[in-house]
């Protein structure tokens, strides 16, 4: 059997031991050897889209705890817009309604030192991290959850941001204001265009 994270195995013995405990005598007060007061979150100034995009750019779209190769978010957005049938999102990014790719390809960032630890916004100590390793890791530190911090890749990989802003002009979707913010952050020089234009286009097209 394979062993879990120090944190899990942690959590498991002493929720063994208690519910056992439990069980036998009926004595909620078992249950203080997992009690969970859910910390404060720590509020946080959020990073610029032109820093998140260097982030990922700088790590090659790769995940620095176990190295698999991630999508640029903005494209699979892309794709649920243009054909939310074929791929689906919800908001909460539910196994039922949501593309699997999000839960699993999806390039997300990650604060190496937990905010609730002392970690800050600052583009050095977050990282690009997929989505099973970042929920994963949680709020422990990586030492906690025994993940190892790769260096940055240098594979040049570039989660298909650079098609992104094709895809967005094929989708008729570059004037959303989510869309353009990234563009600009890919492009500085880009501009976006305006709502009537596509509409024109259309009209025309």
């Amino acid at each position: 059997m394979p062993s879990l994270p120090r944190p899990q195995e942690e959590l498991r013995e002493r929720l063994v031991i208690a519910v056992r405990a439990l069980a036998d005598d009926g004595d909620g007060g078992h249950l203080e050897r997992v009690h969970f007061n859910p910390p404060e979150r720590s509020a946080l100034e959020p990073l610029p889209t032109t820093e998140k995009v260097a982030i990922l750019q700088r790590d090659s779209f790769t995940c620095r705890y176990c190295g698999i190769r991630q999508i640029f978010l903005p494209v699979l957005r892309a794709l649920s817009e243009g054909y939310p049938d074929r791929f689906p999102v919800d908001s909460g990014w539910t196994t039922h309604g949501t593309h699997p790719a999000y839960n699993l390809l999806s390039a997300t960032f990650d604060h190496v030192i937990p905010p609730d630890k002392g970690g800050k916004s600052d583009p050095e100590t977050i990282v690009t991290a997929c989505w099973p390793c970042n929920s994963g890791k949680s709020n422990y530190s990586i030492e906690q959850v025994g993940f190892k911090l790769r260096p940055p890749s240098h594979s040049g990989w570039d989660g298909l941001s650079k098609i992104y802003p094709q895809l967005c002009k094929l989708l008729s979707i570059d004037s959303r204001r989510y869309h353009q913010d990234w563009l600009k952050a890919l492009h500085p020089d880009f501009k976006g265009r305006r709502s009537s234009e596509l509409g024109t286009e259309r009209r025309t097209g």
